[in-house]
Protein backbone atom coordinates (compact mmCIF):
# COMPACT_ATOMS: atom_id res chain seq x y z
CA UNK A 1 0.00 0.00 0.00
CA UNK A 2 1.64 3.50 -1.56
CA UNK A 3 0.65 6.43 1.07
CA UNK A 4 -0.06 9.23 -0.72
CA UNK A 5 2.58 11.45 -1.62
CA UNK A 6 3.13 14.84 0.71
CA UNK A 7 3.76 18.29 0.19
CA UNK A 8 6.93 19.68 1.68
CA UNK A 9 6.22 23.27 3.15
CA UNK A 10 9.45 25.50 4.12
CA UNK A 11 7.82 27.28 7.18
CA UNK A 12 9.88 30.42 8.19
CA UNK A 13 9.17 32.11 11.76
CA UNK A 14 8.24 29.55 14.28
CA UNK A 15 6.30 31.96 16.96
CA UNK A 16 2.93 31.53 18.20
CA UNK A 17 1.52 31.62 14.34
CA UNK A 18 3.95 29.62 12.76
CA UNK A 19 3.77 26.79 15.46
CA UNK A 20 -0.09 27.12 15.18
CA UNK A 21 0.03 26.90 10.97
CA UNK A 22 2.87 24.06 11.50
CA UNK A 23 0.26 22.05 12.95
CA UNK A 24 -2.48 22.50 10.78
CA UNK A 25 -0.95 21.82 7.85
CA UNK A 26 0.77 18.69 9.34
CA UNK A 27 -2.94 17.72 10.20
CA UNK A 28 -3.97 17.98 6.85
CA UNK A 29 -1.96 14.66 6.16
CA UNK A 30 -0.85 16.37 2.96
CA UNK A 31 2.30 18.15 4.35
CA UNK A 32 4.83 17.84 6.12
CA UNK A 33 7.08 20.75 7.34
CA UNK A 34 10.26 21.98 7.71
CA UNK A 35 9.85 24.42 10.21
CA UNK A 36 13.02 27.44 10.27
CA UNK A 37 12.81 28.37 14.26
CA UNK A 38 15.80 31.03 14.80
CA UNK A 39 14.99 31.82 18.42
CA UNK A 40 13.88 28.82 19.93
CA UNK A 41 15.23 26.36 18.24
CA UNK A 42 16.64 23.92 21.47
CA UNK A 43 13.07 23.87 22.01
CA UNK A 44 11.42 23.22 19.09
CA UNK A 45 13.66 20.44 17.43
CA UNK A 46 13.78 18.80 21.27
CA UNK A 47 10.84 17.99 23.66
CA UNK A 48 8.61 20.45 20.96
CA UNK A 49 5.67 23.06 22.16
CA UNK A 50 3.17 22.67 24.29
CA UNK A 51 -0.19 24.07 22.08
CA UNK A 52 -3.39 24.58 24.41
CA UNK A 53 -5.94 25.57 22.38
CA UNK A 54 -9.80 26.36 22.36
CA UNK A 55 -10.22 25.54 18.50
CA UNK A 56 -8.30 22.15 18.34
CA UNK A 57 -9.95 20.82 21.56
CA UNK A 58 -7.45 21.31 24.37
CA UNK A 59 -3.82 20.19 24.82
CA UNK A 60 -1.48 18.91 22.14
CA UNK A 61 1.69 17.78 23.80
CA UNK A 62 5.29 18.12 22.36
CA UNK A 63 4.10 19.12 19.36
CA UNK A 64 7.00 18.76 16.83
CA UNK A 65 6.73 19.33 12.90
CA UNK A 66 8.01 16.87 10.30
CA UNK A 67 11.27 18.59 10.30
CA UNK A 68 12.83 21.50 12.41
CA UNK A 69 15.92 23.81 11.11
CA UNK A 70 18.12 26.60 12.23
CA UNK A 71 18.39 28.29 9.65
CA UNK A 72 17.02 28.77 6.08
CA UNK A 73 20.43 27.98 4.61
CA UNK A 74 19.87 24.47 6.34
CA UNK A 75 16.79 23.68 4.44
CA UNK A 76 17.82 24.20 0.76
CA UNK A 77 18.25 20.63 0.82
CA UNK A 78 15.00 19.67 -1.07
CA UNK A 79 12.32 21.32 -3.47
CA UNK A 80 9.13 23.12 -1.68
CA UNK A 81 5.96 23.31 -3.21
CA UNK A 82 5.52 26.01 -0.45
CA UNK A 83 7.41 28.70 1.55
CA UNK A 84 5.22 30.37 4.61
CA UNK A 85 6.43 33.20 6.40
CA UNK A 86 5.05 33.77 9.96
CA UNK A 87 8.00 35.86 11.08
CA UNK A 88 6.81 39.93 11.44
CA UNK A 89 7.50 42.08 8.79
CA UNK A 90 9.77 44.58 9.86
CA UNK A 91 11.54 46.02 6.68
CA UNK A 92 13.47 48.45 9.03
CA UNK A 93 14.95 45.75 10.88
CA UNK A 94 15.35 42.50 8.90
CA UNK A 95 13.60 42.36 5.12
CA UNK A 96 11.17 39.44 3.94
CA UNK A 97 14.18 39.43 1.04
CA UNK A 98 16.85 39.67 3.32
CA UNK A 99 15.23 36.54 5.77
CA UNK A 100 14.55 34.28 1.93
CA UNK A 101 17.93 34.96 0.35
CA UNK A 102 19.28 31.67 -0.07
CA UNK A 103 15.88 30.52 -1.38
CA UNK A 104 16.14 33.58 -3.89
CA UNK A 105 19.16 32.91 -4.97
CA UNK A 106 21.07 30.59 -8.46
CA UNK A 107 22.57 28.41 -5.66
CA UNK A 108 19.11 27.20 -5.38
CA UNK A 109 18.51 23.97 -7.26
CA UNK A 110 15.14 24.11 -7.06
CA UNK A 111 11.77 25.47 -9.25
CA UNK A 112 11.03 28.33 -7.18
CA UNK A 113 8.38 27.64 -4.26
CA UNK A 114 4.99 29.76 -4.79
CA UNK A 115 5.74 32.07 -0.95
CA UNK A 116 2.59 32.26 0.96
CA UNK A 117 3.09 35.46 3.46
CA UNK A 118 1.37 35.10 6.76
CA UNK A 119 2.37 38.95 7.90
CA UNK A 120 0.86 41.63 9.35
CA UNK A 121 0.41 45.03 7.75
CA UNK A 122 0.06 46.45 4.18
CA UNK A 123 2.70 46.46 1.27
CA UNK A 124 4.89 43.76 2.59
CA UNK A 125 4.41 41.58 -1.00
CA UNK A 126 5.95 44.87 -2.92
CA UNK A 127 9.63 44.48 -2.13
CA UNK A 128 9.97 41.02 -1.69
CA UNK A 129 8.41 40.56 -5.67
CA UNK A 130 10.82 43.40 -6.92
CA UNK A 131 13.53 41.91 -5.13
CA UNK A 132 13.10 38.76 -6.85
CA UNK A 133 13.00 39.90 -10.37
CA UNK A 134 15.56 42.06 -10.42
CA UNK A 135 18.39 39.31 -8.21
CA UNK A 136 16.73 36.18 -10.66
CA UNK A 137 14.54 38.05 -13.43
CA UNK A 138 11.65 36.05 -12.53
CA UNK A 139 8.47 36.68 -11.01
CA UNK A 140 7.21 35.20 -7.40
CA UNK A 141 4.28 33.98 -6.75
CA UNK A 142 3.20 35.34 -3.53
CA UNK A 143 -0.18 34.29 -1.33
CA UNK A 144 -1.03 37.31 0.38
CA UNK A 145 -3.04 36.90 3.85
CA UNK A 146 -5.04 38.51 6.10
CA UNK A 147 -4.15 36.41 9.46
CA UNK A 148 -7.07 36.02 12.01
CA UNK A 149 -6.07 34.80 15.15
CA UNK A 150 -5.52 35.07 19.14
CA UNK A 151 -2.91 32.96 20.19
CA UNK A 152 0.34 33.90 22.13
CA UNK A 153 3.65 31.80 22.62
CA UNK A 154 4.64 31.69 26.71
CA UNK A 155 7.82 34.05 27.64
CA UNK A 156 9.63 30.87 28.38
CA UNK A 157 8.77 29.59 24.55
CA UNK A 158 7.42 26.47 25.00
CA UNK A 159 3.83 26.86 25.11
CA UNK A 160 1.71 28.42 22.45
CA UNK A 161 -1.94 29.51 23.87
CA UNK A 162 -4.55 30.02 21.37
CA UNK A 163 -8.30 30.70 21.13
CA UNK A 164 -10.52 30.13 18.50
CA UNK A 165 -10.34 31.70 15.84
CA UNK A 166 -7.43 30.40 13.43
CA UNK A 167 -8.79 32.05 9.84
CA UNK A 168 -7.12 32.97 6.55
CA UNK A 169 -8.35 35.18 3.63
CA UNK A 170 -5.86 34.64 0.84
CA UNK A 171 -5.61 35.61 -2.66
CA UNK A 172 -2.39 35.96 -5.57
CA UNK A 173 -0.36 39.27 -5.51
CA UNK A 174 -0.31 41.24 -8.04
CA UNK A 175 1.88 43.85 -8.84
CA UNK A 176 0.85 47.16 -9.78
CA UNK A 177 2.58 47.22 -13.12
CA UNK A 178 3.73 44.22 -14.73
CA UNK A 179 1.61 41.39 -16.03
CA UNK A 180 -0.66 39.77 -13.52
CA UNK A 181 0.53 36.66 -11.68
CA UNK A 182 -0.39 33.58 -13.41
CA UNK A 183 -1.20 29.82 -10.96
CA UNK A 184 -0.82 27.35 -13.33
CA UNK A 185 -0.76 24.37 -11.23
CA UNK A 186 -4.03 26.17 -8.96
CA UNK A 187 -1.52 26.37 -5.83
CA UNK A 188 -3.68 29.13 -4.66
CA UNK A 189 -6.23 26.57 -4.42
CA UNK A 190 -4.25 23.97 -2.84
CA UNK A 191 -3.22 25.89 -0.06
CA UNK A 192 -6.23 26.58 0.62
CA UNK A 193 -7.75 23.29 0.91
CA UNK A 194 -4.84 21.90 2.76
CA UNK A 195 -5.58 24.70 5.62
CA UNK A 196 -9.11 23.71 5.48
CA UNK A 197 -8.61 19.88 5.56
CA UNK A 198 -6.14 20.39 8.73
CA UNK A 199 -8.83 21.84 10.83
CA UNK A 200 -8.42 26.07 9.73
CA UNK A 201 -10.51 28.15 8.08
CA UNK A 202 -9.60 29.69 4.99
CA UNK A 203 -11.33 31.86 2.17
CA UNK A 204 -10.23 32.76 -1.54
CA UNK A 205 -10.43 36.22 -2.71
CA UNK A 206 -9.97 37.15 -6.24
CA UNK A 207 -8.58 40.79 -4.83
CA UNK A 208 -6.68 40.38 -1.73
CA UNK A 209 -5.55 44.28 -1.41
CA UNK A 210 -8.92 45.36 -0.07
CA UNK A 211 -9.16 42.98 2.23
CA UNK A 212 -5.94 43.09 3.86
CA UNK A 213 -5.93 46.86 4.26
CA UNK A 214 -9.83 46.02 5.77
CA UNK A 215 -7.60 43.47 8.36
CA UNK A 216 -5.33 46.39 8.73
CA UNK A 217 -7.28 48.98 10.15
CA UNK A 218 -7.91 47.41 12.96
CA UNK A 219 -4.41 46.67 13.95
CA UNK A 220 -3.38 50.57 13.07
CA UNK A 221 -6.47 51.88 14.87
CA UNK A 222 -6.10 49.50 18.15
CA UNK A 223 -3.20 47.49 18.56
CA UNK A 224 -1.54 50.69 18.03
CA UNK A 225 -2.85 52.62 20.74
CA UNK A 226 -2.55 49.40 23.38
CA UNK A 227 1.08 49.67 22.47
CA UNK A 228 1.61 53.29 22.78
CA UNK A 229 -0.38 52.88 26.50
CA UNK A 230 1.21 49.52 27.61
CA UNK A 231 -2.06 48.36 28.04
CA UNK A 232 -3.98 45.43 26.46
CA UNK A 233 -7.23 46.12 24.29
CA UNK A 234 -9.62 45.94 26.95
CA UNK A 235 -8.31 48.87 28.71
CA UNK A 236 -9.57 51.02 26.04
CA UNK A 237 -12.59 50.08 26.88
CA UNK A 238 -13.66 50.97 30.60
CA UNK A 239 -16.49 52.72 31.10
CA UNK A 240 -14.26 56.25 31.66
CA UNK A 241 -12.68 55.80 28.47
CA UNK A 242 -15.98 54.59 26.56
CA UNK A 243 -17.20 57.76 28.00
CA UNK A 244 -14.61 60.32 27.56
CA UNK A 245 -12.36 59.43 24.89
CA UNK A 246 -14.70 56.72 21.88
CA UNK A 247 -14.55 60.21 19.52
CA UNK A 248 -10.65 59.33 19.86
CA UNK A 249 -10.40 56.23 18.97
CA UNK A 250 -12.87 56.57 16.01
CA UNK A 251 -11.37 58.90 14.76
CA UNK A 252 -8.13 57.04 14.37
CA UNK A 253 -10.29 54.92 12.38
CA UNK A 254 -11.75 57.44 10.32
CA UNK A 255 -8.46 58.33 8.79
CA UNK A 256 -7.68 54.71 7.96
CA UNK A 257 -10.92 55.28 6.32
CA UNK A 258 -10.20 57.85 4.54
CA UNK A 259 -6.98 56.96 3.27
CA UNK A 260 -8.20 53.48 1.95
CA UNK A 261 -10.93 55.44 0.11
CA UNK A 262 -8.24 57.25 -1.54
CA UNK A 263 -6.51 54.17 -2.83
CA UNK A 264 -9.77 53.54 -4.58
CA UNK A 265 -11.29 50.93 -2.11
CA UNK A 266 -14.51 51.04 -3.17
CA UNK A 267 -18.40 51.46 -0.73
CA UNK A 268 -18.08 47.46 -0.52
CA UNK A 269 -14.84 47.04 0.80
CA UNK A 270 -14.43 50.28 2.48
CA UNK A 271 -18.18 50.90 3.71
CA UNK A 272 -19.41 54.28 5.36
CA UNK A 273 -20.02 52.44 8.43
CA UNK A 274 -16.83 50.80 8.42
CA UNK A 275 -15.55 53.12 11.41
CA UNK A 276 -18.49 51.92 13.73
CA UNK A 277 -18.47 48.43 12.56
CA UNK A 278 -14.75 47.96 13.66
CA UNK A 279 -14.89 49.73 16.86
CA UNK A 280 -18.35 47.65 17.92
CA UNK A 281 -16.75 44.98 16.71
CA UNK A 282 -13.92 45.53 18.78
CA UNK A 283 -15.50 46.15 21.64
CA UNK A 284 -17.63 43.37 21.98
CA UNK A 285 -14.75 40.91 21.37
CA UNK A 286 -12.49 42.60 24.15
CA UNK A 287 -15.09 44.95 26.72
CA UNK A 288 -15.56 42.06 29.93
CA UNK A 289 -15.01 38.92 27.85
CA UNK A 290 -12.10 37.91 29.89
CA UNK A 291 -9.93 37.49 27.09
CA UNK A 292 -6.38 37.78 27.82
CA UNK A 293 -4.81 37.96 24.32
CA UNK A 294 -2.95 40.20 23.53
CA UNK A 295 -1.79 42.32 20.55
CA UNK A 296 1.67 40.99 19.02
CA UNK A 297 2.81 44.77 18.75
CA UNK A 298 1.94 45.77 22.59
CA UNK A 299 4.05 42.06 23.60
CA UNK A 300 7.14 43.00 21.22
CA UNK A 301 7.02 46.63 23.04
CA UNK A 302 6.83 44.96 26.75
CA UNK A 303 9.57 42.56 25.52
CA UNK A 304 11.96 45.24 24.11
CA UNK A 305 11.40 43.82 20.75
CA UNK A 306 11.23 45.57 17.20
CA UNK A 307 7.79 46.11 16.19
CA UNK A 308 5.60 46.17 13.39
CA UNK A 309 5.70 49.81 12.89
CA UNK A 310 6.48 50.35 9.32
CA UNK A 311 3.95 48.07 7.53
CA UNK A 312 1.18 48.36 9.65
CA UNK A 313 0.86 52.61 10.60
CA UNK A 314 3.82 54.01 8.22
CA UNK A 315 2.67 52.63 5.14
CA UNK A 316 -0.33 54.05 5.93
CA UNK A 317 0.85 57.39 6.53
CA UNK A 318 3.18 57.39 3.09
CA UNK A 319 -0.43 56.63 1.11
CA UNK A 320 -1.95 59.85 3.23
CA UNK A 321 0.67 62.05 2.12
CA UNK A 322 0.66 60.83 -1.25
CA UNK A 323 -2.77 61.15 -1.54
CA UNK A 324 -3.05 64.42 0.09
CA UNK A 325 -5.25 62.64 2.79
CA UNK A 326 -5.12 64.93 6.01
CA UNK A 327 -4.16 62.39 8.75
CA UNK A 328 -2.96 64.51 11.64
CA UNK A 329 -3.55 61.47 14.30
CA UNK A 330 -2.54 58.49 12.79
CA UNK A 331 0.64 61.18 11.87
CA UNK A 332 0.92 61.70 15.47
CA UNK A 333 1.26 58.16 16.52
CA UNK A 334 3.50 57.21 13.43
CA UNK A 335 6.09 59.60 15.10
CA UNK A 336 5.33 58.21 18.84
CA UNK A 337 6.01 54.93 17.26
CA UNK A 338 8.62 55.84 15.59
CA UNK A 339 10.46 57.15 18.63
CA UNK A 340 9.89 54.27 20.40
CA UNK A 341 11.48 51.74 17.40
CA UNK A 342 14.69 53.71 16.90
CA UNK A 343 15.32 53.61 20.88
CA UNK A 344 14.56 49.97 20.90
CA UNK A 345 17.10 49.40 18.09
CA UNK A 346 19.78 51.41 19.54
CA UNK A 347 18.92 49.23 22.93
CA UNK A 348 20.15 45.74 21.01
CA UNK A 349 22.75 44.04 20.56
CA UNK A 350 24.08 44.00 16.90
CA UNK A 351 23.67 40.69 16.29
CA UNK A 352 19.69 41.26 17.36
CA UNK A 353 18.49 44.13 15.28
Amino acid sequence: MHLPMKDDILLVGYGAVGVIYSYILERSGKAQVTAVARGNYEIASGRGINIQSVRFGGRIANFKPHRVVKSVSEALDRPYKYVVVATKALPDVLPTAQLLAPILSPSYNHPLPTIVLLQNGIGVERDLYDHAFTSLGKRLRIIAAAVYILTNLNPVGDEVIHDREARIDIGLYHPLEGPRTEDPDNSLISFHHMVMEGGGGSKVFENIQPIKYHKNMWNAGFATVASLTRHPVPALFTSNITSNHQSTLKGVVSELALVGRALGYTESQIPATIVDDIYDTTKALFHNTGTQHKASMLLDVQLGKPFEVEVILGEVVRHGHRLGVPIPRLETMYLCLSVMQEQTLRSLPARSK
